[in-house]
């Protein structure tokens, strides 16, 4: 604790007299200046106690120049004052009782057997000793921190462990701006004004994800802090330049000494390797899962079913299997396992996680398909759920989900099967591949200088379900000319448009080139 003027006159062998208590009687004390000049205030800072002997009072005449000498301590942040007698003057003047009244400012008399550089030495041991203790909190909370993770708790651990030793709230603000983890309650004191209609929890958390997102687009190391409705907040980014997962926010009701910043860098440091080493376990993890997955795909359900659990994901004993492929989802498994396991109705579930490609698939009984799609839809992903299948056709089932992610849209992101909108045989083909062919293939023909016109002809033609007559008609040609054209789109193409086999591959190239 701080020394304050309190506890300066309660050491007794100082023999110290409040004569006016003031307003900052119990105020922390920063430091013990003497001096007996008219003006002293440059050489003060605030938080500070002025001695004086009161040498400068020997000319001033009446009331005025001692109201102006305390208004102007008190206005520069000193927080008391303290006169030594009976060395230029019999007693404390009057005056400067009067003065100390009329603002406030407490006063104490030093007697003439008190050296100043006794009160000097007494505040002076008192800070120091006030550092010793705060250092000595700040190694054992560092210690304490550490031996969280000394017992396998993980990042879980070490940010509960630093919310209790600061007494603050600590959050994990992830790299896609989802608030990840918070612990402790909220800082915010009570009896604060909330602006803009938001109460000061509302402002805190606003401005916390406001300040995360700033940090995290910068996409560096960096750390800052931010003041807001009486909360002090700092920030440190997590994870390497161009690989942040995520910023540490620390919010209290006072600022952060220097000690409670090392202990909040020793946080940082061991949340980074529990990251990374939660990161590596959840790799392994999910190697092992999508293995799971494949011995499932290929039909050894009862094999897949007896590999022993990997943490909350395994395979369910059903009947009848659904698959959910959540597209793109396999760069953010790891927030969607933590999403399953905080969701309650999800938690309770028995599912299987595993990668298929570059997306992210949900095995899991048919029973829970509502509770999942509610999931998906909640937790705005784009998936496709199958239809119910039994375990040995579980290849149909993961078929079915992507076929029906493929008809997701922004309005409707999570589609089932049996609702798919799927609109034939292209929507099952990888459209781009087929363009990249075809415009490969249909090159030739426009290289000609009437290669453009010749297309033209052979879509009038399809238009009419390959009716010469009426295709000649709609471009303006004799049916003969128009045959011509035809001939000469098979010569360049090496097809044959009389059959099936060369009419459906050059329809094909014309829907499909871009």
């Amino acid at each position: 604790m701080d020394p304050t003027l309190q506890s300066l006159v309660l050491h007794r062998p100082l023999s110290l007299r409040v004569l006016h208590p003031g307003l900052s009687l119990r105020q922390d004390i920063s430091w013990v200046a003497n001096s007996d000049l008219a003006d002293p205030r440059p050489f003060l800072s605030p938080g500070q106690v002025l001695l004086t002997t009161g040498r400068q009072f020997a000319d001033w005449t009446g009331q005025q120049p001692f109201d102006e000498y305390v208004a102007n301590l008190a206005a520069d942040g000193i927080v008391g004052i303290g006169f030594g007698t009976e060395i230029f003057v019999t007693g404390t003047p009057p005056e400067l009782i009067t003065a100390c009244q009329t603002a406030d400012m407490s006063l104490i008399e030093v007697p003439y057997d008190t050296p100043f550089i006794a009160i000097i030495r007494w505040i002076s041991d008192a800070i120091a000793s006030k550092a010793k203790a705060r250092a000595e909190w700040g190694r054992n909370a560092q210690s304490s921190i550490s031996l969280t993770v000394i017992k396998g708790n993980g990042v879980d651990g070490v940010l509960a462990e630093l919310a209790r030793q600061l007494t603050a709230r600590v959050c994990i603000i992830e790299a896609n701006g989802r608030l990840a983890k918070s612990f402790g309650g909220s800082p915010t004191a009570a009896g604060k004004e909330a602006t803009q209609d938001r109460t000061p929890v509302q402002n805190l958390a606003q401005a916390l994800m406001a300040e995360a997102t700033r940090l995290l687009g910068n996409k560096r190391r960096a750390g800052s802090s931010l003041s807001t409705d009486g909360t002090e907040s700092v920030f440190q980014t997590l994870g390497e330049q161009n690989a942040m997962f995520g910023v540490l926010s620390v919010s209290g009701p006072d600022r952060f000494d220097r000690a409670a910043m090392a202990v909040i860098t020793t946080a940082v440091a061991l949340c980074e390797i529990s990251f990374r080493d939660d990161a590596e376990r959840a790799t392994e993890r999910m190697t092992a899962q999508s293995g799971v997955l494949a011995m499932l795909l290929e039909g050894h359900y009862d094999a897949a079913r007896e590999f022993p659990p990997l943490g909350d994901s395994w395979l369910p004993r059903t009947p009848t299997l659904c698959f959910a492929v959540i597209g793109g989802g396999a760069n953010r498994s790891n927030s969607v396992e933590a999403a399953l396991r905080e969701t309650p109705a999800m938690a309770r579930i028995e599912r299987l996680v595993a990668c298929h490609d570059d997306d992210l698939v949900l095995v899991f009984a048919n029973t829970h398909r509502r509770q999942v799609a509610n999931f998906l839809a909640q937790g705005g992903m784009r998936a496709g759920l199958s239809g119910a299948v039994p375990p040995h056709k579980a290849r149909q089932g993961l078929d079915q989900a992507v076929m029906a992610l493929s008809s997701a849209r922004d309005d409707v992101a999570v589609v089932d099967w049996g609702d798919a909108n799927i609109k034939g045989f292209w929507e099952l083909l990888d459209r781009e591949e087929l363009a990249d062919y075809a415009t490969l293939r249909l090159a030739a023909l426009k290289d000609r200088p009437d290669g453009d016109e010749l297309i033209t002809f052979a879509r009038a033609w399809f238009a009419h379900n390959c009716n010469g007559d009426a295709a000649a008609k709609e471009v303006g040609l004799h049916r003969h000319v128009l045959r011509n054209r035809l001939e000469l789109i098979e010569s360049t193409l090496g097809l044959t448009l009389s059959t099936f086999e060369g009419r459906a591959e050059l329809w094909a190239l014309l829907s499909t080139a871009p």
